[in-house]
């Protein structure tokens, strides 16, 4: 289960490039050209073995991480994509930032009344709230909500968003 995201990241020594040309191959040969597409992958020893590719939006929050750090509303481009009409001057990056998600769950089983958190300058995004809490962290419906923060680097990004994570105070009671 997936439990941050971060973008932009990069894996430095070249293998952002050698991920690149292996992903825009696929699209390629899947005809995918001129939309948004969702695109999934793991490397193992440099090697990109492809998950998942879909002509949609990122879920997760992605589409977020992606307006935050450097102003492109991927929204727009979908439409703009579905609808025939040119987007290439509204995918103009402007990267300002790195920006990282965390997602907040709890192990505990319970139903969930309020969660907290240090009140660190961040976005915030919660599930409504009373909900029941199964414990188990299965899918992502399974996740409390998450957390946005910014930062100069990816690797700061990361941290602030786990520092929240992990100081959140989530209370359980009764409805």
């Amino acid at each position: 289960m997936e439990l941050a995201h971060i973008f932009p990241y990069s894996f430095g020594n070249g293998l952002d490039d050698d991920i690149c040309q292996t992903l825009i191959g696929c699209l390629q040969a899947l005809g995918l050209k001129n939309c948004v597409a969702h695109v999934e992958f793991k490397l193992h020893q440099r090697q990109v073995f492809v998950v998942e590719i879909n002509p949609r939006l990122a879920g997760d929050m992605i589409v977020d991480l992606v307006r935050t750090a450097c102003g492109v509303d991927m929204g727009k481009i979908a439409y703009l994509s579905h609808t025939g009409t040119p987007w290439a001057a509204d995918l103009a990056i402007n990267h300002t930032c790195h920006a990282a998600t965390a997602y907040l769950y709890s192990e505990q089983t319970g139903t969930v009344m309020t969660v907290r958190t240090d009140g660190s300058e961040q976005d915030l995004w919660l599930r409504p709230l009373p909900r029941y809490n199964t414990g188990n962290l299965t899918s992502s419906d399974d996740r409390l909500g998450c957390v946005i923060a910014t930062a100069d680097t990816w690797q700061s990004a990361l941290q602030k968003t786990q520092h929240i994570a992990d100081t959140t105070v989530i209370s359980f009671g009764e409805i």
